[in-house]
């Protein structure tokens, strides 16, 4: 029986669900753009749980380079939610590797209204020493975290 990468995933085995992935990404063609962004944003999560830092920048660059895919917001809901988690990823990769540039330019594509995007775009203002902006963001985050306990 064949198990999935989603299987080792879940069960924390992070480098058998990545090698499945790859696998997975590499042997089947013509993926619909929300089967690509799910392979994606499971390939990144598994780099970022193995602590891939170098690895996963260069996963994040490649897939932020093809700027019509990511920055096309028209799709389904689903494939926007999906773009939105691998931003965050790729945020929180750059933001490890102080490339602190690429996190500047990830985050402005984040959703600002949500705890993720909110909190990354304030540590971004804190680093540029924009005090007032990071303060903005911030009561935003505490905004959207009490808006989902209620």
């Amino acid at each position: 029986m064949d198990v999935s990468g989603r299987w080792h995933e879940k069960l924390g085995q992070w480098e058998t669900a990545l090698q499945n992935y790859e696998t997975e990404m590499s042997t089947l063609e013509n993926l619909s753009e929300t089967d690509m962004l799910d392979y994606k944003l499971r390939q990144m999560r598994c780099l970022e749980q193995l602590f891939q830092w170098r690895k996963l920048n260069e996963v994040a660059s490649e897939f932020l380079s093809k700027k019509s895919k990511i920055d096309d917001y028209s799709g389904d809901r689903e494939a926007t939610e999906r773009k939105q988690k691998i931003l965050q990823v790729a945020a929180r990769a750059a933001w490890t590797a102080q490339e602190w540039k690429k996190m500047s330019n990830i985050t402005s594509k984040l959703n600002e209204n949500t705890v993720e995007g909110a909190f990354l775009r304030a540590v971004v203002a804190v680093k540029e020493d924009n005090y007032p902006q990071a303060i903005n963001y911030i009561n935003k985050n505490h905004m959207s975290e009490h808006t989902v306990q209620l």
